[in-house]
């Protein structure tokens, strides 16, 4: 796919507040920002601080919503080329945050220093003291948000490839069709169709077949799985299957759908609550 490129600067501050757009929907720490920066804006125009002080503070709130949607830009490239949980992934998304965590305390410092002469000093205190947890605050991501960037990333994908190996299940007594597509950690994806046999308790569901190719090349770690199958909804996984999976990958998501194009994402944990777990089952 060729890049999208302005040819006008018209364009170009079009795509630059549609980035904005994007990310101040999927980011709750950019809104938490934007939050603290309105506020401490407002606090200093109330305040009367002079014109240096709020350059100052204009400046280092730049830095700071910067930083954060540089960060955001890192991390949707890095989860585009490594989906799975690669050490050099971690590693890139770590140091993006440091950065943010880094001009989030700087933050607090120049506030501290620009606000001091208009607080008491119980309120300086506790001023401090809330700008010093917001970073931390900050820094913690919403699994919701993770599991919603997985999904988009690898829908098609995966919904393709278990459309594929559905027409390679051996179903001579039902007919029923089901491909899995399993998205592993390291990026691989294994794919598995059902088949049954004539005992019919020794028929395999398409998601155990791929949990087993997986488990067999030493991958224990799930990212998310897509089921494909001639139904009249967007088809779940049996009650079996779903034990399996949330075996390795109780919080991953499943991505159901139908040959008609219907489709339906939930967690295993979703699609199975109460699971049974033993303790030291992953060995």
């Amino acid at each position: 796919m060729a890049a999208l490129k302005a040819r006008t600067l018209g364009e170009s501050f079009r795509f630059a507040l549609q980035g904005w757009r994007d990310a101040l929907r999927s980011e709750r720490n950019l809104r938490i920002h934007v939050a603290a920066a309105a506020a401490a804006l407002l606090l200093g125009w109330l305040a009367g601080v002079g014109p240096e002080r709020m350059a100052l503070l204009v400046l280092t709130v730049a830095l700071v919503i910067g930083a954060e949607l540089f960060n955001t830009a890192l991390e949707r490239a890095v989860d585009m080329w490594s989906p799975g949980r690669h050490p050099l992934a971690a590693a890139a998304k770590n140091v993006a945050a440091a950065a943010v965590l880094t001009t989030a305390g700087a933050a607090v410092a120049v506030g501290f220093f620009v606000f001091r002469d208009y607080l008491t000093p119980l309120g300086a205190a506790g001023a401090a003291a809330g700008l010093a947890a917001a970073p931390r605050l900050a820094q913690r991501r919403l699994p919701t948000r993770r599991m919603a960037d997985v999904v988009k990333l690898n829908e098609e994908k995966l919904l393709a490839e278990a459309l594929a190996v559905r027409e390679r299940a051996y179903v001579p007594h039902s007919g029923f069709k089901v491909g899995a597509a399993l998205l592993t950690a390291s990026g691989r994806i294994f794919t598995g169709c059902n088949f049954e046999n004539a005992s019919l308790g020794a028929t395999i569901c398409a998601e155990r077949s791929a949990a087993a190719a997986a488990i067999a090349a030493g991958e224990r770690e799930w990212v998310a799985l897509a089921v494909v199958a001639d139904y009249p909804e967007a088809v779940p996984p049996c009650g079996i299957c779903r034990q399996v999976l949330a075996e390795f990958a109780p919080d991953m998501p499943v991505i159901m759908a139908n040959v008609a194009g219907q489709r339906r994402v939930m967690t295993v944990r979703e699609l199975l609550p109460g699971m049974f777990q033993l303790d030291g089952t992953k060995g």
